[in-house]
C-alpha cells in the first residue's frame, strides 16, 4: 500500500448535497432513491472509505513507530560496541605504557649499577 502523507482524522465529508456533486447524485436517483437517500449513500460510502483510512493510518503510525525503536536500539548497540572498543583500546594502550614504562625502569636501573 503506498505510504499516506495526511492523518485522515482531520479529513472532512464533502457536503454531497451541494450543486458541486449533482451530477454525482443524479446517477444514483432511480424510483427507488430519491435526492436525500443519494446524499446518505454518497456520505455514507464516503465515511466508510474514511473509517477504512483510519485504519491504515493508525497502522502506518504503529509501523513507523516499531521502525523508529528499531533504529534507536540498533543505535545504541553501536554506540556500547564502540564504547567498548574504545575502552579495550584505551586499556590496551595503558598496558603498553606500563610494559614500556617498566622495561625503562628496568635498563635507568641497570645502568645506573653500570656507573
Amino acid at each position: 500500500m503506498a505510504r499516506m502523507r495526511n492523518d485522515p482524522n482531520f479529513n472532512v465529508c464533502p457536503d454531497y448535497a451541494s450543486d458541486v456533486f449533482e451530477n454525482t447524485r443524479a446517477q444514483l436517483i432511480n424510483e427507488n432513491t430519491n435526492e436525500e437517500q443519494a446524499v446518505q449513500l454518497l456520505t455514507n460510502i464516503w465515511e466508510t472509505n474514511n473509517n477504512a483510512d483510519k485504519i491504515a493510518w493508525q497502522r502506518q503510525v504503529a509501523a513507523d513507530r516499531e521502525e523508529r525503536l528499531y533504529r534507536e536500539q540498533l543505535e545504541e548497540e553501536e554506540q556500547d560496541r564502540l564504547e567498548q572498543v574504545r575502552a579495550q583500546e584505551e586499556e590496551t594502550t595503558r598496558k603498553e605504557d606500563r610494559k614500556k614504562n617498566k622495561h625503562n625502569s628496568e635498563e635507568s636501573g641497570q645502568e645506573d649499577r653500570r656507573e
